[in-house]
């Protein structure tokens, strides 16, 4: 899933979502890492704070891919599903 791809299915949606990911029976928040020309890279972090608003802001590159980088595994972000006031990416 590209950043313009999650924009689009992500409209509709509060903009105060936070964003969470799920690996090895570990669910945490996500920090971005690092905004390349190419890919947006975002990483689990108990501190993690960042919210759909906060992808939504990002400069109009949206052909950019999502990648969690789960330790030293990267991997493309394919969809996503709701629970309660939190977005899983995944």
């Amino acid at each position: 899933m590209n950043l313009g791809q999650l924009k689009q299915a992500t409209q509709n949606m509060a903009a105060t979502y936070q964003l969470w990911s799920r690996f090895n029976q570990q669910t945490l928040p996500l920090l971005m890492m690092n905004g390349y020309s190419d890919q947006i890279v975002l990483t689990p972090h108990p501190n993690g704070c960042l919210t759909l608003a906060d992808l939504r802001s990002l400069p109009d590159n949206n052909e950019r891919n999502l990648l969690i980088q789960w330790e030293n595994q990267k991997q493309l972000v394919f969809g996503y599903h709701i629970q309660g006031r939190q977005l899983y990416l995944g």
